[in-house]
């Protein structure tokens, strides 16, 4: 009995070893020292103008995020066709300054998922409608390798209208300003 225990501590950890995590290698995990693009941040900034504020639930305002640990595998929202080329994610909690006529907080979402390559983005903002957000009511769009995904709720669909079109606007005011020439 003895010589078995011995025989089965020994062999015992070279059957079960470790397994490797299985993501695909162009996905970076999320890290605190990772920033969002600049875009990103001045709409963050931007939002106070219709009258909203970043949720302070995060440090920065935003969470930067892995939402594809293994892009195989359909888990939550995650569909494999959307994560091909996704490097990184970003997330920030946007709440309306004043509540609603029912007297509830507005809450709606911004995330910028970041794409190896415009290609790539554009190939993914084909699959959006297969997934399956948590609030139903979402719109997408298209910034070069950048999908800005504004996500609300059904019954903020008034406020979410207003935040959609107060962001397409600031993206075309933001891509239709000169580019700075760098300093000699």
């Amino acid at each position: 009995m003895v010589r078995f225990l011995v025989i089965l501590g020994l062999v015992l950890p070279v059957w079960v070893q470790p397994a490797e995590a299985k993501g695909p290698r162009e996905i970076q995990r999320a890290s605190e020292a990772t920033v969002p693009p600049t875009i990103y941040m001045n709409l963050l900034k931007s939002i106070s103008a219709v009258n909203y504020h970043v949720n302070d639930r995060h440090k920065k305002g935003y969470e930067a995020k892995t939402i594809c640990p293994n892009p195989s595998a359909r888990k939550g929202f995650v569909d494999s066709r959307v994560c091909k080329g996704l490097q990184r994610s970003y997330h920030a909690s946007i709440v309306k300054d004043s509540k609603d006529r029912q007297g509830q907080t507005v809450v709606q979402n911004l995330w910028l998922w970041e794409y190896s390559n415009a290609r790539a983005a554009k190939r993914a903002r084909k699959h959006m409608d297969d997934m399956t957000f948590q609030k139903r009511i979402y719109e997408v769009l298209f910034v070069g390798p950048h999908l800005i995904i504004v996500e609300g709720r059904w019954r903020f669909r008034t406020e979410f209208k207003r935040l959609v079109k107060h962001v397409k606007g600031f993206l075309q005011s933001a891509s239709s300003k000169p580019a700075e020439k760098p300093n000699p």
